[in-house]
């Protein structure tokens, strides 16, 4: 699944959480112009999760976030 999150939101950088069945086991890969940073602690994975909960709910519906993108390819 997709999601647009608009340029005014106060994410600034690309985070992948990667998640499993083991909670324990969950990964935040946060990518720099420096290179990556892995973070596996409780206390990063909870924020994290709460930074993309805010992420997702400022986002577009995954519907309006394929028809911008599509808008956006059409421009190009």
């Amino acid at each position: 699944m997709v999601r647009v999150v608009p340029f005014t939101n106060e994410v600034t950088q690309t985070v992948l959480y990667a998640h499993g069945v083991v909670p324990e086991l969950d990964t935040v890969r946060i990518d720099s112009p420096s290179g990556g940073l892995y973070l596996d602690s409780s206390a990063d994975l909870t924020r994290y999760r709460m930074l993309l909960n805010l992420a997702e709910q400022a986002s577009m519906e995954p519907a309006e976030s394929r028809s911008f993108i599509q808008h956006i390819a059409h421009e190009l």
